[in-house]
C-alpha cells in the first residue's frame, strides 16, 4: 500500500519509494527559486535600464520648464547627456521625465 503523504521516488533499480519533503528541503528551494528570479528580474532591469528614450518620446524642448531643467534634473550627467534621454542634451532642456535632484 502506498503512503499518498509523499511523492513517489524511483530509484536506479526502478524501485518505487516514497520521500518526504521536509520543511528544510521546502525551504530550500524555495529559496533557490526566489534567488534564480531575482537574478532573471535583474537581467531584465539591466536590459531596460541600457535603453534610452527618443527625445520626442519625453516631449524634450530647448528651454527649461517652471524652474526646472536638465541641469538640476536626477539624471543629468554634466557632461551634455542624459543617463535615460539619448542623444545630446543641454543644461536648460527639459523633458517630461525631469526629477528633482
Amino acid at each position: 500500500m502506498t503512503n499518498n503523504h509523499f511523492p513517489s521516488v524511483y530509484t536506479a533499480d526502478t524501485e518505487q519509494t516514497t520521500a518526504p519533503i521536509t520543511r528544510r528541503v521546502l525551504l530550500e528551494c524555495t529559496a533557490g527559486l526566489l534567488v534564480a528570479s531575482g537574478i532573471a528580474a535583474g537581467s531584465i532591469q539591466s536590459a531596460n535600464a541600457a535603453q534610452k528614450y527618443a527625445k520626442a518620446d519625453v516631449s524634450y524642448q530647448d528651454y527649461p520648464k517652471d524652474g526646472q531643467s536638465c541641469a538640476n534634473c536626477k539624471f543629468w550627467d554634466g557632461a551634455g547627456g542624459c543617463e535615460i534621454v539619448e542623444g545630446e542634451i543641454t543644461a536648460d532642456a527639459w523633458c517630461a521625465v525631469w526629477v528633482v535632484v
